[in-house]
């Protein structure tokens, strides 16, 4: 068949009227297309720019000091995920993120603005990329316009846009439909292939989920062996020659239909190679292919046997899917115990699941039989979701919204084929030009409603406070929540409710952050003694809490137990030696003693991981100045007041090392002056 012969054909075939085929106003609509689905990207999400840091942004962003130069990129390559943070996770490679906060750094600092707007961008761009790959698998652009829609506002996935660190989903989302789409190109372009494969690499080294892309590869082969269905509409683009309509959709003209041809076979040896690649870059970054057990808290999973967990991920699975269909009550967290664990088949929550997804299973069989349509998209929720659902291996965390960022586009995609399929079979009818003006209000509606309930949905990650208020609401039962809430209010001074909230989540389960928080609490409202007591309690729960060793040598140096201090907080230093504010209490101590070398290394250690730390500038000032280094003790005076410009005490430092151990009475004069002395002593 010549190339003019089948662009006729194309053109006289029914089935590719809604793609927008041939000349003319076809290209329009798809452009115009193209513009909605970015407006709905977009405009949902317009109100978080104003967003702070909250949650895990802290930790991966704030308190990163990697990603503060563009020349710790190399670092950044050979560094877990939470390196830099003391939360105990590691093992999680996701460089590419971290990269990319650092590029943040570079262009505004820690202002959350330009990384909201890096988030919005990539969920843009991860939108219109499903757009064009349902365009391209289904050719109907009702049917495609409909699923980038629903994907680009629906709330589930404001944890994975509006929470900064949900970036790692978006970058592994945009890379992995990257991927996807030049694996399609490479049938039968194969320059192809190398972009395919760097994006998959791209896509793992922001997140581990991109490992199911050869799964989802696979699918695809099935889905196009199909040939042409029982209508004649041309499958799409398997491994043949292939020719494309003009809004660039492939149609296959003939070649091997088997997916297993050894053509694809020999393609998919290349991805593998990357994966096996990807590991191997795993073991030299961790020593080894193993992952940590996760804490009880985040994840009870990880600590029952296989049957419990499998039935309860089996629950949560089902819970995944009513947020798909009705995303009310939305949390940033639902671990202990806002989900028990499930040891029951007949548990409510197993049973609804098990009957919901069997029935979407059920329909992907019931599609293969015909034009696979649903079989690829349910296929793809299922292979993505594969690997976060605690099915195969439990995870860092029981569930996560951001989690099913990338298996949502599965089910989206199943809505556009239903509305697709609903035009099929109504289109030669009376009612067909009725009836369709009737569904399409009612789902311009539907994504009204869910672009309203994502910009609401945004409102609540303003701060730490309203992000954890809102959860509560939600997730009263997880002792995380209740955790984080009392510690942003303690942050506000709002004690009784802080005191509240701390003992609800001891309540739910003992551990040890709620202990040392409300140790903080005591030691705020000067009951040293309570606040000793807490932080004893939070070292019997977890007697490797480098943060309450360290709270509690405080409380010992202020109340003049010196050596016991010391002892403590040379244990905190061990244990978190990246803890600046160890490094400093412990300083402080050895000074008390005169220990003056030891002192200011302690100081020095602490600038070192803050350099930030004015207090410790000044404590070194006086280390030095006590150890007769003078002009060392100078400079970091004069370091204290580059950190806080003003400080009286800085100034009065620097009017009497310059008058009576460095002979400079002009710049004595001056720091009198700005010391409110008035005239130079």
């Amino acid at each position: 068949m010549t190339r003019s012969q089948q662009d006729a054909r194309e053109v006289q075939d029914p089935a590719l009227e809604d793609a927008g085929a041939g000349p003319g106003p076809a290209g329009g609509r798809s452009r115009l297309a193209l513009g909605l689905v970015a407006l709905l990207a977009v405009l949902p999400y317009l109100n978080s720019f104003p967003n702070t840091f909250v949650f895990d942004d802290k930790i991966a962003i704030v308190e990163n000091r990697l990603i503060r130069s563009l020349r710790n990129i190399p670092t950044l390559l050979a560094t877990g995920y939470w390196s830099q943070s003391r939360s105990g996770r590691s093992n999680l490679y996701r460089p590419l993120a971290t990269i990319s906060y650092s590029l943040n750094y570079a262009l505004g600092g820690l202002h959350p603005f330009g990384y909201h707007l890096a988030n919005v961008l990539i969920h843009l761009g991860v939108s219109l990329l499903l757009y064009r790959l349902a365009l391209r698998l289904f050719r109907s652009q009702e049917g495609a316009l409909l699923a980038a829609a629903l994907f680009a506002v629906h709330p589930l996935h404001t944890e994975a846009v509006t929470g900064i660190v949900g970036r790692a989903e978006l970058l592994a989302a945009v890379f992995f439909l990257l991927a996807w789409w030049w694996y399609m190109d490479a049938g039968e372009r194969p320059r192809y292939t190398l972009p395919s494969l760097g994006a998959l690499a791209l896509a793992l080294l922001s997140k581990e989920n991109a490992l199911t892309l050869p799964g989802v590869l696979i699918l695809y082969e099935i889905y196009v062996a199909k040939g042409r269905d029982s209508e004649g509409a041309p499958a799409l683009s398997a491994p043949a020659c292939r020719v494309r309509d003009a809004d660039g959709c492939p149609a296959q003209a003939g070649g091997d239909p088997r997916p297993w041809n050894p053509g694809v076979v020999w393609r998919y040896a290349a991805y593998v190679g990357v994966l096996i690649g990807y590991f191997t870059v795993r073991v030299a970054v961790f020593g080894g292919m193993g992952l940590p057990l996760p804490v009880f808290l985040d994840n009870p999973l990880a600590h029952v046997g296989p049957i419990p967990r499998v039935l309860t991920a089996l629950e949560v699975a089902g819970r995944y899917l009513l947020l798909m269909l009705w995303p009310g009550r939305l949390s940033p967290d639902y671990s202990y115990n806002q989900i028990p664990v499930v040891y029951s088949p007949w548990s409510p929550g197993v049973v609804l699941a098990g009957l919901a997804w069997g029935g979407l299973i059920g329909l992907a069989c019931w599609s293969y039989r015909g034009k696979r349509r649903a079989f690829l998209c349910v296929g793809f929720t299922l292979v993505t979701f594969s690997t976060t659902s605690n099915v195969l291996v439990p995870i860092g965390t029981m569930m996560g919204e951001r989690l099913f960022y990338l298996p949502s586009a599965g089910l989206c995609l199943l809505a556009g084929v239903a509305w697709q399929h609903l035009l099929e079979w109504r289109r030669n009818t009376r009612s067909f030009k009725p009836v369709r003006r009737v569904c399409l209000t009612l789902l311009a509606l539907m994504v009204t409603l869910l672009a309203a309930r994502t910009m609401l949905r945004n409102l609540d990650w303003r701060d730490h406070a309203i992000l954890f208020e809102r959860a509560v609401e939600v997730a009263p039962n997880s002792a995380k929540v209740r955790f984080n809430l009392g510690g942003a209010y303690l942050q506000k001074e709002r004690y009784d409710d802080a005191m509240r909230e701390l003992q609800a989540s001891l309540a739910i389960y003992p551990s040890a952050f709620p202990h040392r928080n409300l140790g903080t609490l005591y030691l705020r409202k000067n009951e040293s003694q309570m606040a000793m007591a807490e932080y004893r309690k939070a070292l019997e729960l977890d007697p490797r809490d480098g943060e309450a060793y360290n709270n509690l040598g405080y409380v010992l140096l202020s109340q003049g137990s010196i050596q016991e201090a010391i002892e403590a907080l040379e244990t905190a230093v061990v244990l978190e030696p990246t803890l600046a504010d160890a490094h400093y209490t412990l300083g402080r101590a050895l000074a008390e003693q005169e220990r003056w070398p030891e002192a200011i290394a302690a100081y020095h250690e602490a600038r070192r991981l803050k350099p930030d730390f004015m207090e410790a500038a000044y404590a070194l000032g006086l280390a030095l100045e006590a150890s007769g280094e003078y002009r060392a003790a100078a400079e970091a005076f004069e370091e204290a007041l580059r950190l806080k410009p003003g400080l009286k005490m800085a100034h009065r430092r620097l009017a009497a090392l310059y008058r009576e151990r460095l002979g400079d009475p002009t710049k004595a004069k001056e720091h009198s002056r700005q010391a409110g002395e008035g005239r130079e002593r």
